[in-house]
């Protein structure tokens, strides 16, 4: 009995390290902050790694059924706080640049994104760039 304990004890903070690492991976080198609505109005915050590429920025969506993204396909703006400025982007899609994005992604954040990688299949990731709006008048 004491036995089947420790087995568990140690599955259990095997799972709970893997999570703690990846929580701690997600969040390191730069984090935007992306505000997008759904389709009741209702504002929804994602913390999100953002890369420049070609005059723009652009992010990852890891998966197309992710909720920020599906968010964004309802209503194709967001909010985005960089560096401490905030700024409003309407958003294409380019399956073209997938790759492109998955490799900047990973020179910039390095160990983080191939441990994300292990539980997030990168070659099913949509490539997001954000065009500037225009202030409203």
């Amino acid at each position: 009995m004491k036995l089947l304990l420790r087995v568990i004890g140690a599955v259990v903070a095997i799972v709970v390290g893997l999570f703690l690492l990846q929580i701690v991976a997600s969040e390191s080198g730069e984090v935007v902050k992306v505000t997008t609505v759904d389709g009741s109005g209702e504002q929804h915050q994602t913390h999100l790694w953002v890369v420049d590429h070609d005059g723009h920025a652009w992010l990852r969506s890891g998966s197309p059924t992710s909720g920020w993204y599906a968010r964004l396909k309802e209503t194709p703006t967001l909010d985005l706080e960089r560096n401490g400025e905030r700024a409003e982007y309407s958003i294409t899609v380019d399956p073209t640049q997938v790759a492109t994005i998955n490799n900047l992604m990973h020179e910039k954040y390095g160990w983080a994104d191939t441990y994300i990688g292990y539980f997030i299949d990168h070659s099913k990731s949509v490539a997001i760039r954000l065009d500037p709006r225009p202030p409203e008048a």
